[in-house]
């Protein structure tokens, strides 16, 4: 019965949010986002930059409700502070969830975002994402790459920091998936730095393929490890620092738990049934 409660707890938790996210995100749309640019006196590009100060103090009270909750914690949250002082880099991360977005956009209001372009069309995220200077993705052809790639290198060198999931999309049950060129491609392209952004769910949740009601009874840990500068070495070609790189991530996300070698997805997860044989599956595949 306590794990019933407790189960029914996050799940109007979730609920909850994903509500509160949608109500409040038409209200930032329609109403915030527009008096935040009028009240701003500089350009456009400091007129984003507010726009994206207002946007990440938002998720930042969007996470405080989810914890409070107790459907998260992320408590260790990086700052700024952790990044570099001369903002031109791609910070790259794994995607292990779908809250990687909303988590690092929550600590560092600088980045801009590539997004989809079916985001752009969506009548809540479109004035958002066009207000922040974000970067529209085109539809994955190979046109809309090269334009994502000259929109990105823009911004790199007006000094402004890209943010890439260069998987492309969540990572998957397996933890960890293909990295693609187009974030490698900017770097070098801008002759700026890739900054690396170590995401951890536990337990995970979230995933591709999951439904947002099927959630762990537990609180899920979130982790964002900032690594180190990455720089291309002298006539290393995009492609070239792309599998360098990745094989950066494969042994840190090894080290941390994060990549499986079974990458079937498990019947249950944690809390979901009282079957002992499936409780000890679901708990191994979110280890």
């Amino acid at each position: 019965m306590r794990r019933l409660i407790h189960k029914l707890w996050h799940l109007f938790g979730t609920a909850f949010s994903f509500a509160f996210f949608g109500v409040w995100g038409t209200c930032l749309a329609w109403i915030v986002l527009p008096i935040v640019e009028r009240r701003c006196e500089g350009d456009a590009g400091e007129k984003a930059m507010a726009c994206r100060r207002a946007v990440s103090a938002s998720l930042r009270f969007l996470f405080g409700i989810m914890c409070w909750f107790s459907i998260f914690d992320f408590s260790n949250r990086p700052t700024s502070a952790d990044l570099p002082d001369d903002k031109r880099f791609v910070l790259i991360a794994n995607h292990p969830s779908l809250v990687d977005m909303v988590a690092l956009l929550s600590c560092f209001p600088e980045l801009v975002v590539v997004a989809k372009t079916t985001m752009f069309n969506n009548p809540l995220l479109g004035p958002i994402l066009r207000r922040c200077n974000f970067i529209d993705g085109g539809d994955g052809g190979v046109f809309s790459g090269a334009s994502v790639v000259t929109a990105s290198v823009e911004r790199l060198r007006a000094g402004t920091p890209v943010l890439i999931f260069p998987e492309g999309t969540r990572s998957g049950w397996r933890g960890f998936g293909t990295f693609r060129q187009g974030g490698f491609e900017m770097a070098t392209r801008a002759d700026v730095p890739l900054l690396p952004a170590f995401i951890t769910t536990r337990p995970r949740t979230l995933m591709k393929g999951m439904p947002w009601y099927r959630i762990p009874t537990e609180r899920v840990t979130i982790r964002i490890e900032i690594g180190g500068l990455i720089h291309a070495e002298p006539d290393e070609s995009a492609r070239q620092l792309k599998s360098r790189v990745q094989a950066v991530y494969e042994r840190r996300l090894t080290e941390l738990g994060m990549v499986r070698d079974d990458a079937a997805q498990p019947s249950a997860l944690p809390g979901e049934t009282g079957d002992k044989d499936n409780q000890q599956q679901a708990e191994e595949s979110a280890a």
